[in-house]
């Protein structure tokens, strides 16, 4: 019944990014595709989201004011909240790859993002997410 349920459920995806033209432009993007999109403008705001117990990913932008990617990133771990995390940047270096992927990022990608590299990645980390819900659901 529970998973007939979650069934029923727009797949929920969450994006932080502090432009408001590439969060509209994700959210439109995503709800077109049949997810659901969630914006927020900040970590600050997505810190005070109370998080679902489904499957959920994060579309996260590096580089915004007060708190960054990197540190939402490790905020999170440090709360043990696990979703697959979507990188996304403007200002891309190896170094800062690097960087993104010792905090356990999915995916990094740059902007301007291709709206079907968008797409294929937040299906893969739904697909993961769902993996790991399960796993959890099993202990």
């Amino acid at each position: 019944m529970q998973q007939e349920r979650r069934q029923s459920v727009r797949q929920q995806v969450f994006v932080v990014d502090d432009n408001h033209a590439v969060r509209h432009a994700y959210c439109n993007l995503l709800d077109a595709a049949g997810y659901s999109a969630q914006a927020f403008a900040s970590a600050e705001a997505f810190f005070q989201t109370p998080l679902p117990d489904l499957p959920v990913c994060l579309i996260l932008d590096m580089h915004m004011p007060q708190i960054g990617g990197l540190e939402v990133a490790a905020e999170l771990a440090r709360r043990g909240q696990y979703m697959p995390i979507i990188f996304v940047t403007a200002f891309v270096s190896v170094a800062l790859a690097v960087q993104a992927f010792e905090v356990g990022a999915l995916q990094f990608l740059t902007k301007p993002v291709e709206s079907d590299t968008l797409l294929r990645a937040v299906n893969e980390a739904l697909l993961l997410a769902e993996q790991n819900f399960q796993q959890r659901q099993w202990r």
